[in-house]
């Protein structure tokens, strides 16, 4: 966290309160300075000095590494609820990160004979690799492919398993079969080759398109800030695009400045809260444990 005024220094603890009317203070928040244990998506910030006779706050600037993680543990939506025979997993679970899926196919031979165990994000890969059997005629899934056109996922299931029982997903186990583009009634048994699932809708591995930054209640006026939110309204001091590659570092500074009020005509700054928030949902943003960020806050001393 930096504090400095439009010279280039923050005054001292000890001159603080002696700040001359009209003078602007640019506040740097890094998310590494946050206050221990408040986390990435909530963090809390305690100033040091307090910035005395704040009137109003104008929003800066916003960067972050754009390192979201596209399947996440909330629930169970990071699990593969399966209902099958003997032999077929009941469930496959994703550890929460960024995942990615390659065109094409994977077969379960190629991931039996990758003896530097690669492709350790990809779903294909994985899919396949946590339904291997003790042999390869053991293997619960034989391939699996992304079309390159449709996007659509396709999983490909040992005969063997088929001819016992159908294979379906069963979502009381896991609600990750959505964002791999399959339903609740995806089953072997429908499906064109009799041993396959094929998605209905293209799988979905993508991030959030934008982001909202809120503040703490209590310390700033909402009068002027973005309203919105699915149920209720909620205030977002901006809305951020998500315009940068992933594992890229995005940025973001409006073209015409937010200015908001604090409650009263001028007040002190003791702490300030930055909850970053999924526009959509109104849910706090998942975030890499490595996913830092910095927001710079600039406030107008009464």
């Amino acid at each position: 966290m930096n504090l400095r005024d439009s010279k280039g220094v923050f005054p001292f603890r000890s001159d603080a309160t002696f700040l001359p009317a009209g003078t602007t203070v640019e506040l740097l928040l890094k998310s590494q300075d946050r206050a221990e244990g408040s986390p990435l998506n909530d963090a809390l910030f305690l100033l040091n000095p307090v910035v005395p006779n704040v009137q109003a706050v104008s929003f800066g600037f916003f960067s972050f590494y754009n390192m979201f993680p596209n399947i996440v543990s909330r629930g169970k939506s990071n699990i593969l609820g399966i209902n099958g025979p003997p032999g077929v997993p009941a469930t496959i679970e994703f550890p929460e990160g960024r995942w990615v899926c390659g065109f094409g196919s994977v077969t379960n031979t190629q991931v039996r004979g990758d003896s530097a165990n690669s492709n350790l994000n990809d779903v294909r890969w994985h899919l396949i690799r946590h339904a291997l059997g003790a042999t390869t005629g053991d293997d619960a899934i034989l391939s699996v492919t992304l079309d390159p056109v449709s996007g659509i996922l396709i999983i490909d299931w040992n005969p063997t398993y088929v001819g016992v029982g159908d294979i379906a997903v069963n979502p009381a186990a896991g609600t990750l079969f959505s964002q791999l583009g399959f339903t609740t009634t995806t089953t072997t048994a429908g499906s064109p080759g009799g041993a396959e699932w094929v998605g209905s809708r293209p799988l979905n591995l993508g991030d959030p398109v934008s982001i909202a930054l809120s503040s703490n209640i209590g310390e700033l006026s909402t009068a002027d800030i973005y309203q919105s939110g699915p149920q209720s309204r909620t205030n977002y001091f901006a809305i951020v695009p998500i315009n940068s590659a992933p594992n890229t570092i995005n940025y973001f500074e409006p073209v015409n400045p937010v200015t908001f009020l604090t409650l009263r005509n001028s007040r002190p700054l003791i702490s300030l809260r930055v909850q970053i928030i999924d526009p959509v949902t109104g849910q706090l943003v998942p975030m890499s444990s490595v996913q830092q960020w910095q927001c710079k806050m600039i406030l107008n001393i009464a």
